[in-house]
């Protein structure tokens, strides 16, 4: 009789055991998030989203968040928050530089470095994988001609004029066949005029040598 009753009395603790858990296991599942959301990312409404329509990581149906932005940052015209697209461009269509795909800035100034397909006209490799360099002849022209003696200047100058320099397709047909004569005269090598002088670059975008513009009319 007494192991009937202590049988009993522990069936009946496993039983109200087993009815806690389950109760709790219910209330949990019915336990809702600030948004509206519980632990299977469920909303309150019955669905994965909510009443403005957007799921539990707070992206709609269309994989927009609340502010109207993608998982890779992007708005519904493919702008990021900054106002540039995939490519690093603007609504105006200039890049985080102020240069456009034709490398010309709001003001019409042009910059070569940021037009690829002149660079790919003028003869220029890309000047991220191949920078802008000086060989020895070419310091040596600078210090005769410009009077340079610090390096880093040197370095800003054929920078300068690689970015500024006209090349034989941005001057007058007479003006370009003179270029061109000169550019034969060094093996092929790209002809750019910049502030009164001649730079003689390689493809590499390496300056060789520079001297005085004394015959191309621009």
């Amino acid at each position: 009789m007494g192991y009937w009753i202590v049988g009993f009395f522990a069936a009946a603790i496993i039983l109200l055991l087993l009815l806690f858990v389950i109760l709790a296991l219910v209330l949990r599942k019915d336990k809702y998030d600030k948004n509206g959301f519980n632990r299977r990312r469920i909303h309150r409404n019955g669905t994965k989203y909510d009443d403005q329509g957007f799921d539990y990581w707070g992206y709609d149906r269309s994989g927009y968040d609340r502010c109207g932005y993608n998982r890779y940052g992007y708005d519904r015209s493919g702008y990021d928050r900054y106002g540039y697209d995939r490519y690093g461009y603007d609504r105006s269509g200039y890049n985080r530089q102020g240069y456009n795909t034709s490398g010309k800035n709001a003001k019409g100034q042009y910059n070569r470095c940021y037009d690829e397909h002149g660079l790919r006209a003028d003869g220029f490799c890309d000047p991220c994988r191949y920078p802008i360099a000086l060989t020895d002849h070419a310091r040596e022209r600078m210090r005769e001609r410009l009077g340079i003696t610090d390096f880093r200047k040197m370095d800003a100058a054929a920078r300068e004029a690689y970015q500024y320099g006209r090349s034989a397709r941005q001057i007058k047909k007479s003006a370009a066949a003179m270029a061109r004569e000169i550019e034969q005269r060094h093996d092929g090598k790209i002809v750019l005029i910049h502030r009164g002088y001649i730079y003689i670059f390689s493809e590499e975008n390496v300056l060789i040598t520079l001297y005085k513009n004394d015959r191309i009319p621009l």
